[in-house]
């Protein structure tokens, strides 16, 4: 109840404060509800899923908000931050019933902003039950048009089940100003090695419209091809109730396809998280 309280009172401290054109520090929640059901091989699973997280930013410097919609700030902003987060949460199904923990730290360094060039490196730990699984990032990019970010890197990833995995991943993010608001694009391409086991193709694309600067909406599309196919659809909507203050909502939907592996599984997830900047 004391952090139930804490939170109120920092919000409500929040609604106070006069409105800021920068910030430094960005302190979000979330929680997200969903279920998972189908069959895996031989085995008919039906789990429901809950996952509470929080996170937090620290900007080098204080970020500019005047350059745009206001959840791109820091994009726009070419600002370099330190991140980190939490979520906590379970399965809870009569086969698939497991604790989930994750933990994880990252950095994203602008080396210069008129330059553009940058460096992005990341640490997380992710628990099931008594399996764990460490992963490590480095990655490096530029911004090659003032609102238009490349950024390769690379991932080592070393599960307590089965072979290391390398992961390489090419992300491109593009701001578009249009005369009826802003339109944000995001693409990636995710290779996986997972060493004698099938590699992974993972392929993402996103957009993001704004009509005003305090309101976005958009949707994602998430293919993965391993063997086996699966999408993950989502929408979303986040709304700035103040320049400090953001709400926002999802659902997504994910669907495999099986393949050589048997599997036939559905699931769906709300997501509703909230975030502080000062």
């Amino acid at each position: 109840m004391l952090k139930k309280h804490a939170i109120a009172a920092g919000i409500a401290l929040a609604f106070a404060l006069p409105a800021h054109a920068e910030f430094q520090w960005e302190l979000g929640a979330s929680y997200q509800s969903g279920e998972v059901e189908g069959n895996a091989g031989m085995l008919d699973i039906d789990s429901d899923i809950d996952v509470a997280g929080v996170e937090g930013s620290w900007f080098f410097s204080s970020v500019n908000t005047e350059k745009g919609p206001l959840a791109e700030a820091a994009f726009l902003d070419r600002a370099s931050r330190v991140d980190v987060s939490f979520e906590d949460g379970e399965f809870d199904g009569d086969v698939l019933d497991a604790d989930l923990r994750s933990y994880a730290i990252g950095t994203r360094w602008v080396i210069n902003k008129d330059s553009g060039w940058l460096i992005e490196a990341a640490a997380s730990l992710d628990e099931v039950e008594n399996d764990e699984t460490e992963s490590f990032t480095i990655g490096g990019g530029k911004y090659i048009l003032e609102n238009t970010s490349v950024v390769l890197s690379y991932t080592y990833s070393d599960p307590d089940f089965g072979d290391d995995i390398d992961i390489y991943t090419v992300e491109v993010e593009h701001l578009q100003e249009t005369p009826i608001g802003a339109l944000k694009l995001e693409g990636s391409y995710a290779y996986a090695d997972p060493g004698d086991s099938s590699d992974t193709d993972n392929w993402l694309g996103s957009f993001t419209y704004y009509p005003t600067n305090s309101i976005g909406v958009g949707g994602s599309w998430l293919r993965s091809l391993s063997g086996s196919s699966s999408d993950t659809w989502a929408l979303f909507a986040e709304w700035f109730i103040t320049e400090s203050i953001a709400v926002s909502v999802e659902y997504q939907d994910t669907e495999d396809a099986g393949g050589f592996n048997n599997n036939n599984l559905d699931g769906d997830a709300f997501v509703a998280s909230a975030l502080i900047r000062f």
